[in-house]
């Protein structure tokens, strides 16, 4: 092999890692994903299985998410068709870390599907009782119902654009699959999440920050 031809590769191949690093990171933007909470302020939520869909500006994909908690420590496994494993995301009481990705082709950003979990189920009022407002890490949370479906939104403080709005399934959608939608334009995705074992399992609109 000549002198260029291995440049080249070399190239390529620090190209590509540079590709995987930031697709592991999911940080394309500041404050993507959210920022993430203690463990133990959520273990009461785990295990958590959903079905999701996300899409962004160039692609929509689906897969099953499966959130545990393994030697105090979250786990969030994203699973493709049959079973497939397309990632893992591990978070000690700290940032997270993606493992184990497949492919970046395959399924959405890995820390997309951690942004919705946290917004979606796992992000509660300070001190653990429900409230129409409060702050986590920088953002505005806001909460209420409107024509019977429960809404959350996140904004920032000063502006900072259109926030992420996420809507509850009312009393006559729930059960039978319903869905929970999520926007979220600072991480650019949007989806809709259906709960298949874990909060809102049953009924999504019961679902409350506690």
């Amino acid at each position: 092999m000549t002198a260029r031809a291995v440049g080249a590769a070399l190239g390529l191949a620090a190209a590509w890692a540079g590709l995987l690093a930031c697709a592991g990171r999911g940080r394309a933007v500041a404050g993507c994903p959210v920022e993430p909470m203690s463990v133990a302020g959520f273990a009461d939520a785990l295990p958590l299985r959903v079905q999701m869909r996300l899409s962004g500006a160039k692609s929509a994909s689906g897969l099953e998410a499966v959130a545990s908690l393994e030697s105090g420590e979250l786990v969030v496994i994203g699973l493709g068709p049959f079973g497939m494993r397309l990632f893992m995301i591990r978070q000690p009481d700290g940032a997270p870390r993606v493992e184990e990705r497949a492919s970046p082709r395959l399924g959405p950003p890995p820390l997309w599907v951690f942004d919705a979990l946290y917004r979606i189920f796992w992000i509660r009022a300070p001190g653990g009782s429900a409230s129409p407002g409060w702050e986590h890490g920088g953002e505005r949370v806001a909460e209420g119902y409107q024509d019977g479906r429960r809404w959350r939104r996140f904004a920032r403080p000063g502006g900072g654009g259109e926030g992420v709005v996420i809507e509850y399934p009312g009393e006559a959608e729930s059960g039978g699959g319903a869905s929970i939608t999520i926007r979220n334009p600072w991480c650019g995705y949007e989806g809709r999440v259906v709960a298949l074992e874990g909060p809102g399992a049953v009924d999504g609109s019961r679902w409350e920050s506690r």
